[in-house]
């Protein structure tokens, strides 16, 4: 009799990235909700997948969030095949890690298949104008059903769930963003205890807009949400829904919304800073060299890459042919934007280029030679906002006006516009890429 009921119950996969660490816990709170659950790996046959009823994406830093996460997992193969079995009305659930996984492929919020749509970008945590942080953030937090029924949603209350991520901040481009609310495809939303809805940290753990926790697509069978029911006994209701779902399977407002005129044109341009850093590490950079391998798989072609972290400094009153090498100097000296033990720093001042040694100072050297230079900002760059006020702090007597940090790639074997139609250097609804002058 056992074994019959085993057969016949609905069976889950847990699909795991190098990287997840919750698959365990996952495939546990799934199980306990009455269902089969098996963890299936990343480079697993694609027909070894379609055996299940379901997926769950379990959170975790697949790939070790190179380059940005989810994104590296959202190129690989098997995304395909979830793709395929979320187009035939299967739930997928994304937590946390998965969500960004959901969204990086295109599957959240889902209005034109296969296109990235929108972002989970850096966390934000502003209170009374002041940054409190921009980066990795855990706490306990609350969330509440919106009423949107979807496999994961078939309860009222509000519960108490844990936060653990560094990019869980929902954001995309206005007109989206419309579309996203009036067809009701926010299905929770961080909230107060009492379950009132209060915008702003640290009700709002990451300035999400709406106060958004869980995104599904417009049919309603794939969610991307941030916070961990697995880790508390509170989410379990979001596997018991999954369960009565796929037992007795409830009726979804299943919508299919079309989305015309919304390509995000590249028109952003980059004025040179008074002072320039392109800091790169001494040793591998793990994220460069996995960017690379997926930049190979997408354009097949000898591509190489080469990746350095970028700050922009201007001053208040600076002016043309004004000696800004001794600033440049303290900045470095400074340590807040790198660490010369581990990195070393190009430097670019009116034009001319420098190297940096720590005994000798700047001494200027002949331009890199670049083949497809570019830029990668942060629409809203609170990186640099955050590292303005602390290098006002350390390098006195200098009147710095702004501070801007990017990710600067140079590439071979990719032109800067296929690189710009593609979202695998920048998401375009968080971030922009402007080409650099060589």
């Amino acid at each position: 009799m056992e074994a019959k009921i085993l057969k016949t119950m609905p069976k889950i996969a847990v699909l795991t990235f190098p990287g997840n660490n919750c698959e365990m816990e996952t495939r546990r709170a799934i199980m306990e909700s009455g269902l089969s659950a098996d963890i299936v790996l990343w480079n697993s046959p694609p027909s070894l997948l379609r055996e299940y009823d379901g997926i769950v994406i379990p959170g975790g830093f697949s790939f070790e969030d190179r380059g940005r996460s989810g994104v590296v997992a959202a190129a690989e193969p098997i995304m395909d095949t979830v793709r395929e079995m979320a187009a035939e009305g299967k739930p997928v659930l994304g937590i946390c890690n998965g969500a960004q996984i959901l969204v990086e492929s295109g599957l959240v919020p889902g209005f034109t298949p296969g296109k990235v749509e929108m972002a989970l970008a850096r966390n934000e945590r502003v209170k009374d104008g002041e940054i409190l942080g921009t980066g990795y953030y855990h706490n306990w937090i609350h969330i509440r059903p919106t009423g949107r029924k979807t496999p994961f949603s078939l309860f009222q209350e509000s519960i108490s769930l844990p936060i653990a991520h560094g990019e869980g901040r929902f954001f995309t481009d206005p007109r989206i963003e419309d579309h996203i609310e009036k067809n009701h495809q926010i299905v929770f939303q961080y909230c107060r205890e009492d379950g009132k809805v209060v915008s702003g940290f640290p009700v709002n753990p990451n300035g999400a807009f709406s106060n958004a926790a869980g995104i599904c697509n417009a049919q309603g069978n794939v969610l991307a949400l941030m916070p961990h029911p697995e880790r508390s006994p509170h989410g379990h209701v979001v596997f018991d829904s999954l369960t009565r779902y796929l037992k007795s399977p409830q009726i979804l407002v299943k919508k299919k919304v079309a989305i015309s005129d919304l390509e995000r044109e590249h028109v952003e341009k980059y004025k040179p800073c008074h002072i320039e850093l392109f800091v790169r590490l001494k040793i591998t950079d793990n994220a460069e060299k996995t960017l690379e391998r997926v930049a190979r798989k997408k354009w097949g072609s000898p591509v190489s890459t080469e990746r350095f972290t970028f700050w922009g400094i201007n001053v208040a009153k600076g002016v043309a042919g004004a000696d800004f090498r001794p600033l440049a100097e303290s900045i470095i000296r400074s340590g807040e934007l790198l660490n010369d033990h581990k990195e070393r720093v190009s430097v670019r001042i009116g034009g001319h280029w420098f190297s940096f040694d720590k005994n000798t100072g700047l001494r200027e050297c002949l331009p890199p030679e670049w083949e497809t230079p570019f830029l990668s900002f942060e629409r809203k760059d609170i990186i640099g906002e955050s590292f303005h006020h602390k290098i006002r702090k350390h390098v006195k007597g200098a009147d710095i006006s702004s501070v801007s940090h990017g990710i600067f790639w140079n590439v071979t074997g990719v032109s800067f516009q296929d690189a710009a139609n593609d979202t695998l250097f920048a998401n375009p609804y968080s971030e922009y890429l402007v080409p650099v002058n060589r």
